[in-house]
């Protein structure tokens, strides 16, 4: 029975030894995500990464990093992210540095030139770097949530000068801005001698943010969507009209993927960058391990339609109903 027991747990340990094998050479093949050339800035990003928002820790950032992802989205404000779990996440991960594109942001309360450059070396040291890949201002403005008490004493045009004086001097690879409308990003373009690589704005199916990648588009700029999977409208409705969307459903149905995997294949062919967050490791691996769907150009203009059919795009104030069961 002795002999039994041992013979058994020798098996168990064989077989361990295999999947931790078999889960290390997983970890070492990366995908060939896309990449595109950030205007003047002489580097490329990601077109697929990883967001850290909404409680994300280090092990999911050590989890997206062994899974595959390349590019990881934070930023200053502790309200939605923590800087210093994405450094320790990269540091446990073992993925040398230089091969992660970091993006992270400015909180608002810290407009100002003066400001931002005292403000930016402290994600240095949360991130546990020597220097970011895309440094972003997050707000125009700061509004009473973020400030509720100490309104900054600068403008994002003083911030920006401050990010091409960090640009300049090697301390960022790529700079841009975060929740801009059309009028602010002309305005931004044309006053900035070091012009915007990045705008980050929000973007779903039923919130394509349509004249903003236009203008993008025309200008050089790289649009990169956020909260794409409908979390946006979950916050204001408490549903989410995305990951239920009939159209879109059966469309997934069709592909044999998810739902979310069809959005971002959706955003990279219409030339939007997605930074996708999930703590789920069969969700992490699966988006940055397996091929997303390639899809018709019907299917991409079909998806395109749904673009401000419901609440005409607005998720704030919706008070639309959940759509019926899908089967």
């Amino acid at each position: 029975k002795m002999a039994t027991l041992s013979s058994s747990n020798g098996l168990r340990h064989r077989r361990l030894y295999l999947a931790v094998a078999v889960a290390s050479i997983i970890q070492i093949v990366v995908p060939d995500h896309p990449r595109v050339a950030l205007g003047s800035a002489s580097v490329t990003m990601p077109m697929l990464g990883y967001g850290t928002a909404a409680g994300v820790n280090s092990a999911d950032v050590e989890m997206a990093l062994k899974a595959g992802a390349r590019l990881l989205d934070t930023a200053q404000a502790t309200e939605w992210y923590r800087e210093m779990d994405v450094g320790e996440g990269l540091v446990a991960s073992g993925v040398p540095r230089e091969k992660v594109f970091i993006i992270t942001k400015l909180h608002p309360r810290d407009l100002g030139y003066n400001e931002t450059l005292t403000a930016f070396p402290r994600s240095l040291t949360n991130l546990k770097t020597t220097y970011v890949d895309a440094f972003l201002l997050h707000y125009p403005i700061c509004d009473r949530n973020m400030c509720p008490n100490d309104p900054p004493t600068g403008t994002w045009k003083d911030s920006w000068r401050a990010l091409e004086k960090l640009y300049d001097d090697g301390f960022i690879r790529a700079i841009g801005v975060c929740n801009m409308n059309n009028r602010e990003i002309q305005e931004l373009y044309d006053f900035a001698v070091i012009k915007p690589h990045i705008v980050q704005n929000f973007m779903d199916p039923l919130h394509q943010d349509l004249e903003v990648r236009n203008l993008c588009s025309e200008l050089g700029i790289q649009y990169q969507a956020y909260s794409m999977f409908g979390t946006q409208w979950d916050m204001q409705m408490g549903w989410n009209p995305v990951l239920t969307h009939p159209v879109l459903f059966h469309m997934a149905k069709q592909y044999d993927t998810s739902i979310a995997k069809l959005v971002v294949a959706w955003g990279l062919s219409v030339g939007a960058a997605a930074i996708p967050r999930s703590r789920n490791p069969d969700h992490v691996h699966d988006m940055f391990q397996m091929p997303l769907p390639e899809l018709s150009e019907k299917d991409i203009q079909n998806i395109n339609k749904l673009d401000g059919t419901l609440c005409n795009g607005r998720p704030w104030g919706c008070k639309a109903k959940p759509f019926q069961t899908m089967s």
